[in-house]
């Protein structure tokens, strides 16, 4: 089983080469890799995560195409909702920028935070690879599937999840290429989250985000990496597991939270 936890320091390192963006103010920062492998809340990376890209693109819905665009909402909640960080969840919104939120009026920024979070926005975000990405129409789309038993299993048999999909994105502009496909693979017992990019990303982290965030309070964020080129190498995994990972009609949250700490 894959139950082995892994709290290793990993040092800060030189600053990441930025990928030229549109109309991006931000300056460049050092470049970051993840220092802590939890955060105040209790997140967790696991040691391991041999998840794979699940090609929803022919068996899901879609959700839309585009440049610099959020989208939905996109339902999360089939039997259960989503829990993140301590709230429960029954839909998000998808960024063309690589990210998921759940505020709809999220800022749809191209520019990175790095590392999460800008206490300037502070939504609850996913970002599964956030840069100045595109969907190019004819070429890029998003999609979403919800399964009553997860294709691939986490931490609970038989776990319901739903599988949030960028299906050939590029860098701005896109029409250019390369493309890759990524997704968020979410499940709705234990609130673990899974992000996985695949392979074609050319920056492999250099000028993009990976990390989890409920507000403006870096205490309760989890930056993987940031700005460090090599840091998201073709078929990357990162499997965030919830702290409190088993919640039933007679069990909520804030009852395990007692129970676990």
């Amino acid at each position: 089983m894959r139950y082995l936890l892994m709290f290793t320091a990993m040092t800060v390192l030189l600053a990441g080469v930025a990928f030229a963006e549109k109309d991006d103010p931000a300056p460049v920062v050092p470049g970051y890799v993840m220092d802590s492998r939890m955060d105040d809340f209790g997140y967790i990376v696991g040691e391991e995560c041999d998840f794979t890209l699940m090609d929803i693109s022919t068996s899901g819905t879609l959700v839309g195409d585009g440049d610099d665009v959020l989208m939905g909402p996109i339902p999360i909640s089939g039997d259960d909702p989503f829990n993140f960080y301590d709230t429960d969840y029954t839909e998000v919104w998808l960024s063309s920028n690589g990210f998921l939120s759940f505020f709809s009026g999220d800022y749809n920024d191209l520019s990175n935070m790095c590392p999460y979070p800008d206490p300037g926005y502070p939504n609850p975000r996913i970002a599964v690879l956030h840069d100045d990405l595109d969907l190019e129409p004819g070429i890029g789309t998003a999609w979403y599937e919800y399964f009553e038993v997860c294709p691939q299993q986490g931490r609970d048999d038989d776990e319901p999840c739903t599988v949030i999909m960028w299906s050939q994105v590029a860098h701005w502009p896109g029409g250019n290429g390369p493309w890759w496909d990524q997704e968020a693979i979410l499940f709705h017992r234990t609130g673990d989250m899974v992000l996985l990019i695949g392979a074609g990303n050319p920056e492999t982290g250099s000028g993009s985000t990976t990390a989890i965030a409920r507000d403006g309070d870096a205490l309760y964020s989890l930056t993987i990496a940031c700005d460090e080129e090599g840091t998201i190498p073709d078929d990357s995994c990162f499997w965030i597991w919830h702290p409190f990972p088993v919640a039933t009609e007679n069990t909520s949250f804030s009852a395990l939270k007692s129970m676990y700490r």
